[in-house]
């Protein structure tokens, strides 16, 4: 616990597992409040910043299936399965550009301890964050919905749901799309889904 204590500076790794677990279940004033009560133990703005930028760059090895100790600088079961299961890599990624940019930013802030908390705030949201490998996934799971359902509509049974179900997924993933620069393959696989679903409308 002593060489975590230090991996994680002033704060300590249960402390901040706490604080990740509160961004990750949303809860702004849960985080909020924690942070003040971290802060007002007199650790520095730019020292939460360092240590959280350490944890979700361990967080992410872990997430990466890389577990060896000599690599995290502490023992992966010290670090909350809660959040490593939550996130994806590339949430966990954003999470650290977005740390990243406040501690080169935070210099020049006039009001330091409010750019952390508005930063805090923000990560209370990454759940909700699009992150192409889950729309990859799930475009290709309508794209077979779509695929196996029946013209007509008809009580949903499982998975095998009828086009004017379908639909409006269909647009609100459409919607989601719209607002990226998405990769080409996740282009290519939703070209696909929007030509099925145009068929469908005739059907």
């Amino acid at each position: 616990m002593i060489m975590i204590r230090d991996k994680m500076g002033l704060i300590g790794v249960d402390v901040i597992n706490t604080l990740a677990e509160h961004m990750v279940d949303g809860d702004r004033q849960k985080a909020v409040e924690l942070l003040h009560s971290i802060i007002a133990q007199g650790v520095s703005i730019d020292k939460c910043i360092i240590d959280l930028t350490e944890y979700f760059r361990t967080a992410l090895l872990i997430k990466e299936h890389i577990t060896k100790e000599s690599i995290l600088g502490a023992k992966a079961e010290h670090f909350s399965a809660k959040v490593i299961d939550a996130l994806a890599a590339e949430q966990i990624e954003g999470i650290l550009d977005l740390l990243l940019n406040l501690y080169r930013n935070i210099r020049f802030s006039l009001n330091q301890r409010f750019e952390l908390e508005l930063a805090i705030s923000r990560l209370c949201s990454i759940q909700y964050a699009v992150v192409p490998s889950v729309l990859v996934r799930q475009i290709k799971e309508l794209k077979e919905e779509l695929l196996n359902a029946p013209p007509h509509r008809e009580p949903p049974s499982g998975r095998n749901l009828p086009h004017s179900l379908l639909l409006p997924r269909v647009r609100l993933l459409s919607s989601l799309i719209g607002q990226r620069d998405l990769q080409p393959r996740l282009r290519r696989v939703w070209s696909s889904v929007q030509s099925i679903s145009r068929c469908s409308r005739h059907n």
